[in-house]
């Protein structure tokens, strides 16, 4: 859990805010089901209500896939990719937008001011989150039906 910990720091910050223990088991490569995204639909299903996927093309996927399968982002399963790609916006699914074009800009600022190699400088620029009608408060109504 320590590799998880070092590249997805905000993700065990939110698990401890929310006072979830991480579990491995819970973060699942959908890279290794690109191609077979539809087979794994009945397992997340059946054993979470909501799934945040790092990148907007395998959000998109599984999003489709569900779509497809008559589920109801939002009401059913809640999805949340991370990009703000276009097809994100199209398929109405919550992400964390990068902020490239501030990016850009400080990119070429820093450029402007001579600093192409010397003394590095760490600049942060938060993602934003865009919240749309793919998360829904699933756990809730899950919960409640049982």
């Amino acid at each position: 859990s320590d590799v998880y910990k070092r590249q997805y720091p905000a993700y065990f910050r939110a698990l401890t805010e929310a006072g979830i223990a991480f579990r491995h088991e819970d973060i699942l490569n959908l890279r290794d089901y690109s191609y077979r995204i539809a087979e794994m639909m009945p397992m997340l299903l059946e054993r979470y209500t909501a799934a945040i996927v790092m990148y907007d093309f395998y959000a998109a996927a599984l999003a489709e896939a569900m779509r497809e399968g008559g589920i109801t982002l939002g009401k059913e399963f809640s999805l949340a990719g991370f990009d703000g790609t276009k097809r994100a916006r199209e398929l109405e699914l919550t992400t964390a937008e990068q902020q490239v074009e501030r990016l850009a800009q400080e990119a070429i600022r820093l450029l402007a001011e001579g600093r192409e190699q010397k003394n590095p400088v760490k600049i942060e620029i938060e993602p934003v989150c865009a919240f749309r009608a793919s998360t829904g408060p699933v756990w809730q109504q899950k919960k409640e039906s049982k």
